[in-house]
């Protein structure tokens, strides 16, 4: 530690010399139970909790009988076009780090809404593809003709993360969100 020779005995030893890293200034200590660092001799500071917003990388509308990708979500703002003789009845959604599989559920987290026909019912979230990929099953295919919104709530009932952080979903561009936590994503 520092540039002093030998094992430090005392701060006698070390109080005038300079640490070969500044980082050695600080101290690690547990302070009843908690990890952190002493900044000074007085002042104890636990290091924040880092924090990686949950973003949208990419999505996709599946076909079973496929079973293939019929549309590849590749820019937010340009529509999505399904073939009429495709039977797209999964959408796939890929995150940046793993959202928390509780938050993923249809009709709260994730909404697929026809223009022509309403929302759509009767689908089923789960989190697979490594725990990054949300994938929504619908007991039929999505209607042909229609035109599908997907929203996925990164406000009011949020897809988070396993530490609380909601969607950075602004669908400016991929990855989503405009870094603050907060903000819906949403396709068609």
């Amino acid at each position: 530690m520092g540039c002093t020779e030998g094992p430090i005995q005392s701060w006698i030893d070390w109080q005038d010399s300079s640490p070969a890293d500044p980082r050695e200034l600080f101290a690690n200590a547990m302070v009843l139970g908690v990890q952190g660092v002493y900044t000074d001799s007085s002042t104890f500071a636990t290091p924040p909790v880092p924090s990686t917003l949950l973003k949208v990388v990419g999505a996709r509308v599946i076909d079973s009988i496929g079973p293939t990708s019929r549309a590849i979500l590749t820019n937010p703002i340009t529509t999505q076009v399904v073939g009429v003789l495709d039977h797209p009845d999964r959408i796939e959604i890929d995150f940046n780090v793993s959202p928390d599989p509780l938050s993923i559920t249809t009709f709260a987290s994730i909404l697929v809404t026809g223009l022509t026909t309403g929302p759509v019912g009767g689908g089923v979230a789960v989190v697979v593809g490594g725990g990054k990929t949300a994938r929504l099953t619908f007991p039929a295919a999505l209607a042909a003709g229609d035109t599908y919104i997907v929203n996925i709530n990164g406000t009011t009932a949020p897809a988070v993360t396993f530490g609380g952080i909601a969607l950075d979903g602004e669908a400016l561009a991929l990855p989503s969100g405009n870094g603050v936590a907060g903000g819906d994503f949403c396709f068609g």
